[in-house]
């Protein structure tokens, strides 16, 4: 925490291991349980002394903090604070909103403030495989951290456990952060907090059973490596197949020596399909309460209405976004969350394409938009509305990144007629040899 106050990027990192850093210190010292708001408002001195720090030396960049994103995304949770007004489960959502306003004010308006460019994302992603396994380290490594019901959790006093899923979905940053790295100075200056960063990350996910956690962090590291590592030829193939490889005799080593009979019903093939099946039937029992009700087709039956519908499960939530965005809020929840998913998309792939004749920063921003996919993965298999934040800030960071580098670009463009931004496009292989990728001949 000191190291963010010093250094704002790594002030971003604290804020997206935010809640495995409160269960941390909540299970070494009570009074972060008895003041469950402290580890929140030390977070946000040590972002706004990050931002202080940004505004005296110059380099705050305000520009694009508002953009499209960040504004639909403000529309869909003030629709879904409306829909109070005729939801089935009018106290549990007010209490929601209670808890989780200051959470979304820091994290998803506040914290996109500390990245300036496309460059900020190496040491971005330094600062979070330092912070995650640091973090990892601990609470593993703590006393408290025990079985329950298959599960290996914190036992913050008597009666509470931490959230299995905020430590799991902390390991598959981490998973992430070790794969998609740069090309070969990036492996040279970091290859032991790459290799603690992987098996912390792999360790806390099948230690804390978060099934959908792991397996969605490895689909995305193995879907992004060619984004990260661009393939040109029949030895870049080569080389991907090699570190799937690896990273798959990785995953079976870290896998057996953290899995052991207490855990295992967790990771067994039935457990995986008896959890999916779990998803589908709160969605069919979503649906049906919603189909039954004509009155409620366009407007919703109201957020988090499920918590008090009668259902099969029992769960407080359905788990999975998509269903609550259409039965829930519907056509107006569904059509801001599907105009929030294609604005995410159309950023994050000219994000992507402005910097892919950069080897470095194409790494960068694979992970970013690893972490992004991961995140929504994640929010169709744990997720409600208003536990999004982390989905939610991503989604901002990559709007933000992606127009900041397109003024760049632009900027560049325009006090340099050498300078043709279609170049890192359009002739990839060619843009590698000249500097930045972008210097064309007349």
């Amino acid at each position: 925490m000191l190291i963010g106050c010093l250094r704002p990027l790594w002030a971003l990192a604290i804020v997206m291991a935010m809640f495995p850093i409160e269960q941390c210190l909540q299970a070494n010292a009570a009074i972060f349980i008895q003041q469950s708001t402290l580890t929140n408002l030390l977070v946000t001195c040590i972002v706004t002394v990050g931002i202080i720090r940004l505004s005296i030396a110059k380099k705050l960049v305000l520009r694009h903090w508002i953009h499209p994103v960040l504004i639909c995304i403000t529309l869909l949770l003030g629709y879904a604070a409306v829909s109070y007004f005729w939801t089935f489960s009018p106290e549990w959502l007010a209490d929601y909103i209670r808890k989780t306003l200051p959470y979304l004010f820091l994290v998803v308006i506040i914290s996109p403030l500390l990245i300036s460019s496309v460059d900020d994302l190496r040491e971005l992603r330094t600062a979070v495989m330092v912070v995650g396994s640091v973090v990892s380290i601990l609470l593993i490594a703590n006393p408290n951290f025990k079985l329950s019901a298959g599960r290996y959790v914190l036992s913050l006093d008597a009666a509470t456990v931490s959230n299995p899923l905020v430590i799991g979905s902390l390991g598959g940053m981490l998973v992430l952060a070790a794969v998609l790295v740069p090309p070969p100075d990036g492996v040279r200056r970091f290859p032991l907090v790459r290799v603690a960063a992987f098996i912390a990350g792999l360790g806390l996910g099948f230690l804390s059973g978060s099934r959908g956690q792991v397996l969605f962090a490895l689909v995305c590291a193995v879907v992004f490596y060619p984004m990260a590592r661009r393939l040109r030829s029949w030895g870049s193939f080569a080389g991907l197949v090699a570190a799937v490889v690896v990273v798959g005799f990785g995953v079976m080593g870290v896998a057996s020596f953290f899995v052991s009979s207490e855990n295992e019903s967790r990771w067994t093939s039935e457990a995986l399909v008896y959890g999916g099946e779990g998803r589908w039937e709160n969605t069919v029992d979503l649906a049906n309460a919603y189909f039954a009700r004509p009155a409620y087709w366009p407007v919703g039956l109201g957020c988090l209405a499920f918590h008090d519908l009668p259902t099969r499960s029992g769960d407080p939530y359905t788990h999975v976004l998509v269903a609550d965005l259409i039965f829930e809020l519907g056509i107006p929840g569904a059509t801001l969350g599907l105009i929030i998913v294609v604005m995410g998309t159309v950023f994050g792939t000219r994000l992507f394409r402005m910097v892919a004749g950069d080897p470095k920063r194409r790494a960068d921003v694979a992970f970013l938009l690893a972490y992004a996919t991961y995140q929504f993965l994640l929010a169709n298999k744990a997720g409600q509305l208003w536990g999004l934040t982390d989905l939610f800030m991503i989604a901002c960071l990559v709007s933000r990144v992606s127009l900041l580098e397109r003024d760049r670009q632009v900027l560049a463009a325009a006090s340099d007629p050498l300078l043709d931004d279609s170049t890192d496009v359009a002739d990839e292989d060619t843009a590698d040899d000249y500097p930045r990728g972008r210097l064309v001949t007349a």
